[in-house]
């Protein structure tokens, strides 16, 4: 019975040991993954709402449907000119609370500035203020920028015409 009870110690040291053992190097980070730092970093990689309204964007007959703009900076003593990959996530909150939200990517040649337009389709069903909440990140090596912006607008209709799925346009 006593040998029952040390096998069952063994096993169970032996199983904490290795659990622990597991779970400390499971995620320290390869030599192929590197590091990545994350900076909020406004003079070199920034978004801005230019301006946020709702129309009949999809021609549908109804002016059911979002279109914002967001400002792009890039620092060209960082970004130099090229092409950068510009990870996206948004939302429009509407009145009631009801929220879409959006991912995706642009790809961006980085000029100092650039203006980006957001077409989003059927999105406008309620009267009251709506706010669109913007995310975004850019990686340059190692190093991973990230933005937030925000906007509020009240379009001034307030009937749920039109309707369909919300959709997105660029």
């Amino acid at each position: 019975m006593k040998s029952h009870r040390k096998i069952t110690v063994v096993i169970f040291l032996f199983s904490l040991f290795a659990g622990t053992f597991f779970l400390t190097f499971q995620h320290l980070p390869t030599k192929t993954q590197g590091q990545l730092c994350t900076l909020t970093e406004c003079s070199v990689y920034s978004m801005e709402f230019i301006d946020a309204y709702y129309l009949d964007a999809d021609n549908d007959g109804y002016a059911d449907d979002t279109r914002f703009y967001v400002l792009c900076y890039f620092c060209q003593d960082v970004f130099v000119g090229r092409l950068s990959k510009v990870n996206c996530e948004f939302e429009i909150i509407l009145p009631s609370g009801t929220t879409y939200s959006y991912k995706g990517f642009m790809l961006i040649y980085s000029k100092p500035k650039v203006i980006v337009q957001f077409d989003v389709y059927n999105t406008i069903s309620e009267s009251g203020w709506y706010t669109i909440n913007f995310y975004s990140t850019v990686q340059v090596k190692n190093i991973l920028y990230d933005c937030f912006c925000s906007t509020t607008f009240d379009p001034p209709t307030g009937h749920g015409e039109g309707g369909g799925t919300p959709t997105i346009g660029l």
